[in-house]
């Protein structure tokens, strides 16, 4: 999570959001380690959920959740904090 979360801020590094304030993100990390479904569940200003979202969408594959040894689709929530 701290790679995550370090990937998040330094591509916000040089965005200037309107609001600060906490972030609901979710989105589904499927079998293939690829991210779908990817939704503000609590948001700031528009500017800022657009521009999480593109970071989110372009972070890479994930590993994706195993069950019983086999990969599963998985969804997350996380927060973030923007300052």
């Amino acid at each position: 999570m701290k790679e995550f979360y370090a990937y998040v801020a330094r591509k916000m590094k040089n965005h200037r959001p309107a609001q600060r304030g906490k972030m609901k993100i979710s989105f589904t990390v499927e079998k293939d380690g690829s991210i779908t479904g990817i939704k503000i569940i609590e948001g700031l200003d528009e500017k800022t959920n657009k521009k999480i979202i593109k970071i989110i969408a372009s972070s890479g594959k994930w590993t994706p959740g195993f069950q019983f040894g086999k990969p599963v689709r998985a969804t997350f929530i996380y927060p973030i904090t923007i300052n």
